[in-house]
Formats: structure tokens, C-alpha cells, sequence
């Protein structure tokens, strides 16, 4: 019998070692059930036994960082991910001093996502669980109503300001509101190590990208801030997963970041193809899109390749970014059981 389970593999990755065979997960929303903390963990446990994942990625509301420092939505309406936005903080430059530490540490919408992060860990003992974390550009564009992704805005936002704009008319605002933002995602880090976190999924969404930011404006107003983070990670005993949604990443920016896994979207343009030679291990393997397509087909041979491509080497077989979630996605069974041939 191998000696080998979900916790060892997942750590001999992070570890830069070779498991027997590579951890498997997939992630995604649960949009139904993602503002109420005892379902939104319901369902995560029901999808993680129902295909038998190695690890966990809880996968919180995409909001609740805004919340916390005063943005207002109706869940009710939904347009994509994103539910419209009914009150933004941050409309003109001037707003940036809104934003406010004191008013978002402890706030109910950063304490849900603690409360899931409990009953996660307690009802799956055995299993790695990582927390996702935005970074601060992340969470200033939401705040603003912009994009943080190409192709993704924000409804309901009525912002008059574009980031440049924050940027060129008051940059020292915009850096001490990307200070207020760090100094709340620092002290959720070491709530969440407290409440029993084995990693961080730490999201870029798509800010690390010439339309949404620049590398520029990202390496002056992403980069210090991200650095501040991955290292409060570490200082609490954690890893750190970084994830890059989209094309254009910045990959020789974002492959200097001192983290044990990258999720980069191999399959779009200007990033890193599937097993560029790298010193840190790959979060990879399928395109998400195959999956919410239900491409199954397609999703065994992606899978199959990652395998054969990083044989031999540590890596974490996934999705490139949230998928369909639900228990009868004949693309998610297939990529599971992809590391059973």
C-alpha cells in the first residue's frame, strides 16, 4: 500500500519534490449559496468528496473584500460572476481617502469567509485547504467599479475615474489606499492562518496585464504591495499559490515573486505555454473554458499532456481558472481521473 495521500503529495509539491502522482482540484462559484457561510461551506464539501480532490480552494464571493470597505450590491442580480454593484465608495479621485482600514478589519464580510475556512477545516481534517486572497490593485479597481479583468466590468458601476486617472492626479492617495487595503488583507492572513489555513491562493485576477494596468503602473502599484503580502504569508508559516487570470501577465514580472506554485492561463496568449521550464511549480493543466463547455474529449487530452509534460517534475494538475462546480460535469470526473491512468 503507497504511503502517499493527499496532504503528503500536496506538500511534496510545494516541497519542489515528486509525488507518485500529481495532486488534482478543480474550484469554482457557487452563486446560489456564496453570501451565506454555513451553504457556501456545504456546497464546497459536497463538490470536493463528490469528485474526490486532493485539496481545496475555497472559493469566496468575489466582493467581499469590497464590502468590507463600503461597496453595496444586489445578489439577486447577477451578471456573470459579478452581481450588480448598487453603491461604490470610490467614484472620483478624490474618494481615495475613503478607503479605510479600520472600517474593513473585522467586518462581517471578511469574518464570513473566516467562518467557512472553519467549518471547512473541520469537516475535511485530512485535506489541504487554501483561502483565496485578492491583491490590493484587485481590490482598489473593484472599489472604483473598474475592471480587473480584460473584458469584465462591473455593472452598476457610475465611476468617473480610470486608474490612470487615480494614478496621474494623485498618486500618493492611491499608494495610501493600496497601504489601508494591505494593512487588511495582512491582519485576514493571520486570521486565517489562526483558523487553520494549510496555503493562500493569492489572486492578481487579470490587473497584471497592458490593458487593465500596464507593467508600469503594475510594478509600481501592484508589485511592493504583493511582495508585502506573499512575504505576511510566509511570516505565518503559510505557501503561497499565485494565480494570474488572462492574457499578457507579465510573466517575467510575476515569475520573480517568491511563491511555491504559479496558475498561469497557459492556453492564452503571451504567457508561459504548458511546461515552460520554470523553478516554480506549475498550478496547470486545463483550460478552464473546456470544462464549462463540458469538452470532455478535449479535457482528457489536456490533462494527459500536463502529465506527460511535467512527468517527473512537481506540479498541481488544475483548471487555469474557477470552472462549472456541481456533481455531474462529465469534463470535472474526467479530469480527475486522469491521474488514475
Amino acid at each position: 500500500m503507497s504511503d502517499w495521500n493527499s496532504r503528503s503529495r500536496f506538500n511534496a509539491v510545494l516541497s519542489g519534490e515528486v509525488p507518485d502522482r500529481p495532486p488534482v482540484a478543480a474550484w469554482g462559484h457557487f452563486f446560489d449559496v456564496e453570501t451565506d457561510p454555513a451553504l457556501l461551506t456545504d456546497a464546497t464539501i459536497r463538490f470536493t468528496l463528490g469528485y474526490d480532490w486532493d485539496w481545496v480552494k475555497i472559493n469566496p464571493r468575489n466582493t467581499y473584500y469590497l464590502e468590507a470597505f463600503g461597496n453595496t450590491f444586489d445578489y439577486d442580480d447577477y451578471h456573470g460572476s459579478q452581481p450588480y454593484q448598487t453603491r461604490g465608495i470610490i467614484n472620483t479621485v478624490k474618494d481615495l481617502r475613503l478607503v479605510d482600514h479600520e472600517r474593513a478589519i473585522g467586518s462581517t464580510a471578511i469574518l464570513d469567509q473566516i467562518d467557512v475556512l472553519r467549518r471547512v477545516r473541520k469537516s475535511l481534517p485530512d485535506l489541504p485547504v487554501a483561502q483565496t486572497v485578492f491583491s490590493p490593485l484587485t481590490i482598489l479597481l473593484g472599489l472604483a467599479g473598474l475592471p480587473r479583468s480584460v473584458g469584465k466590468t462591473i455593472p452598476g458601476s457610475t465611476t468617473q475615474v480610470s486608474l490612470k486617472d487615480l494614478i496621474s492626479e494623485d498618486p500618493e492617495g492611491t499608494h495610501r489606499a493600496l497601504h489601508e487595503i494591505t494593512l487588511v488583507l495582512e491582519d485576514y492572513i493571520a486570521r486565517i492562518a489562526d483558523a487553520g489555513a494549510d496555503a493562500v491562493y493569492y489572486a492578481l485576477t487579470g490587473t497584471a496585464n497592458p490593458v487593465i494596468s500596464g507593467k508600469t503602473i503594475f510594478t509600481e502599484f501592484s508589485t511592493p504591495y504583493d511582495r508585502r503580502i506573499i512575504a505576511s504569508i510566509s511570516d505565518h508559516g503559510l505557501p503561497t499559490l499565485l494565480h494570474t487570470c488572462g492574457p499578457h501577465a507579465f510573466p517575467d514580472v510575476i515569475s520573480s515573486y517568491p511563491v511555491k506554485a504559479i496558475s498561469w492561463d497557459h492556453f492564452d496568449s503571451g504567457n508561459p505555454g504548458i511546461g515552460t521550464p520554470s523553478p516554480i511549480p506549475a498550478l496547470a493543466g486545463v483550460n478552464r473554458a473546456d470544462i464549462t463547455k463540458r469538452d470532455v474529449e478535449t479535457v482528457q487530452q489536456q490533462a494527459r499532456r500536463a502529465l506527460q509534460v511535467y512527468r517527473g517534475k512537481p506540479f498541481l494538475l488544475s483548471p487555469t481558472c474557477s470552472t462549472l462546480t456541481g456533481l455531474r460535469n462529465p469534463a470535472l470526473s474526467a479530469l480527475r481521473s486522469a491521474v488514475e491512468e
